[in-house]
């Protein structure tokens, strides 16, 4: 098997997939364990730009581009028994489709980290779910989860009476001048 994959042309093939792959998935784990969690793209600084420009041109594009392009290339070579000017073409082929699932995978990322900001006065009269307890009038705050539309937000809350334990579904009372929100339970 190494002697198909170290051949004259497949070795072309071979260094890209394997180290495309290596330094992808290096990036994923860099990602997973260092990355923040509210940005997709934190591990990437070209993705700082907006649009798919910034996409095309990042480090992660730039990886999956190498890494489709050794794939690729290489099934062309030993599955399919290209020569080497067909084995690049679709080599290059598989990288550029390769980055368009990855534009099309961080966008999608970025969409559902979209900014969801609900103005506090829109939750006015609302229903939701304590979150964190509400200690009784006076006390201090607790956290309640409202559900407005198709969003979730989530606010500091005072009790308009007694504490309120968590899961205790209420109704927003009154929205306040310091953000926070004034609950009773329902």
């Amino acid at each position: 098997m190494w002697d198909t994959l170290l051949s004259s042309p497949a070795v072309w093939f071979t260094v890209p997939a394997f180290v495309g792959t290596l330094l992808f998935s290096l990036k994923l784990a860099m990602l997973m364990l260092l990355g923040d969690a509210d940005d997709p793209g934190a591990m990437d600084a070209a993705q700082t730009g907006s649009g798919p420009a910034a996409e095309v041109f990042s480090i992660g594009a730039v990886l999956v581009f190498i890494m489709g392009l050794g794939w690729a290339g290489l099934g062309a070579i030993v599955a399919l028994g290209w020569g080497a000017l067909g084995a690049s073409l679709l080599g290059i082929t598989g990288g550029l489709a390769l980055v368009a699932l990855y534009v099309l995978a961080m966008q999608s990322l970025r969409r559902m980290n979209a900014s969801g900001n609900i103005e506090l006065s829109r939750t006015a009269g609302k229903f939701g779910e304590v979150t964190l307890t509400v200690p009784a009038a006076g006390t201090g705050r607790g956290e309640v989860r409202l559900i407005l539309g198709d969003r979730e937000k989530r606010c500091d809350a005072i009790s308009a009476a007694g504490p309120l334990p968590t899961k205790t579904r209420v109704r927003v009372a009154a929205v306040n001048a310091d953000n926070t929100v004034t609950v009773e339970p329902i």
